[in-house]
């Protein structure tokens, strides 16, 4: 967000003003149409329209002008700077392949890890600050930035290490990054269905909870155990009992005598509507 500050009358000299009528309401070139201020009536930085002003941008960007809050109404005077932009080399990473770049911002702002930029039309999430001697920082002014390091999060991958009780496997799938995962969730990885357990992000391991996609690193999990068919508990309670020499009907024989009798009761059933 720019910096705001009351400027120096001189910050204006040699500006190439340019003068904003009321009726094109913040068209001219080079003024916005609206800008994010403390409203002097709300207290609160709500947006504001911008009526008339005059705009400078020989050191940065300078805007003076009436604004008029969206939220209550409030129409007073703003000065609004933005230091001059600065640019920066970047590095994106894009799954296996990262690609140089540069991006440009004002240099006052502060950079942090975590940040979110649209670089080359795509959003990425800064990884990496480097400074001057290679110094790497959590965060930094951007005129004092060497390079950044990006992330590509316009979708990520969602790694799995899943638990099949003699073995370990390992799957993967590609979601939003504002996407919710939580622990007990469910997921379709090719022909397996898996339930979470643990939830590993860049913070800690979580055993319930949930966690948005693009801060997590790994989700545990093990099969889900699907609700047993009335088909599926017969053929395993037949078996059961014939290993231990128990006699009981085929279950196929046992589903065939259940279909007789659900279909004698809607037959009953029928005869007493009519």
């Amino acid at each position: 967000m720019p910096r705001r500050e009351t400027p120096a009358e001189e910050d204006f000299e040699d500006f190439e003003v340019e003068e904003v009528d009321e009726e094109d309401e913040g068209s001219a070139p080079g003024v916005p149409k609206s800008v994010e201020v403390r409203c002097k009536g709300c207290g609160e930085e709500t947006v504001h329209k911008v009526v008339s002003g005059r705009v400078g941008a020989r050191r940065g960007f300078t805007l003076e002008a009436t604004v008029t809050c969206e939220e209550c109404g409030t129409t007073h005077r703003v000065v609004v700077k933005e230091a001059p932009e600065v640019k920066i080399p970047a590095i994106v990473s894009r799954g296996a392949t990262s690609a140089r770049t540069s991006i440009e911002i004002p240099g006052d702002d502060v950079v942090s890890e975590g940040d979110d930029f649209i670089v080359d039309g795509r959003a990425a999430v800064v990884t990496g600050i480097e400074l001057a001697g290679a110094k790497r920082v959590g965060s930094a002014e951007a005129s004092r930035i060497l390079t950044l390091w990006l992330k590509d999060f316009e979708e990520v991958r969602l790694r799995f290490t899943v638990n099949m009780g003699d073995k370990t496997i390992a799957k993967d799938i590609v979601v939003d990054p504002a996407t919710e995962v939580a622990v007990g969730q469910e997921f379709v990885l090719g022909r397996l269905r898996v339930t979470v357990h643990g939830i590993k992000t860049t913070q800690r391991l979580m055993r319930r909870g949930t966690a948005v996609a693009r801060d997590v690193t790994r989700l545990f999990a093990r099969p889900t155990q699907l609700p047993e068919s009335e088909k599926a508990r017969k053929e395993r309670n037949y078996k059961r009992a014939k290993a231990l020499g128990i006699p009981l009907r085929p279950p196929e024989e046992t589903l065939d005598k259940d279909e007789e009798r659900a279909a004698r009761s809607a037959d009953r059933r029928g005869g007493r509507g009519r």
